[in-house]
């Protein structure tokens, strides 16, 4: 009777230990996946001094597919975590005082068709007074976006303080990418 206890005890304990161990190597099965929402061109319409939204795009992207792509074994139902891992704009056609450094700050906010409240991406505040076609905007990298990806459209805001009046349209290509880590 004793030695038969002794055995169920050792298999309860032994199945526990399976049970706890498939958990573990279940967590540790987890891929990262470097995902761009492309480059998106937008436009900033001339632009009077003062804080005011500058443009609003949308970009179109598969999650799905993207992450099949890069590991074919996940999908967009394996996604763990989704971080942002930089945002930066880029001016195409700038002269003159037509350029970033019009902008005293600015903001990238972000929603998707599923979750339309907006979260702000990246801030970038006292932005130099020069001639600028480039904003690297820093991202708040703590920021859990896992939510949003559930959609295939992705609506931007980029809005900002002038500190003087813009005179012309400015072209400009965003660049946004994500890390997201899908797993079992």
């Amino acid at each position: 009777m004793k030695h038969l206890l002794r055995l169920n005890l050792l298999i309860v304990l032994s199945s526990s230990f399976f049970f706890v161990s498939c958990d573990k190597i279940k967590d540790a099965v987890k891929v990262d996946v470097a995902m761009q929402t492309a480059d998106v061109n937008f436009t900033i319409q001339p632009q009077a001094a003062g804080t005011q939204t500058l443009s609003e795009f949308v970009a179109n992207l598969n999650i799905d597919s993207a992450i099949k792509a890069n590991s074919s074994q996940f999908g967009i139902n394996n996604i763990k975590s989704v971080k942002i891992l930089s945002v930066k704009v880029n001016l195409l056609n700038g002269e003159g005082v037509n350029t970033f450094g019009a902008l005293s700050d600015c903001k990238m906010e972000f929603s998707s068709s599923n979750k339309p409240a907006k979260v702000t991406l990246a801030t970038l505040s006292n932005n130099p007074d020069a001639a600028s076609s480039v904003l690297d905007l820093p991202v708040n990298s703590s920021l859990e976006l896992k939510e949003y990806f559930s959609a295939t459209s992705f609506n931007y805001t980029l809005s900002g303080t002038t500190r003087r009046a813009t005179t012309q349209a400015l072209n400009c290509k965003a660049t946004i990418k994500f890390n997201v880590q899908v797993g079992l």
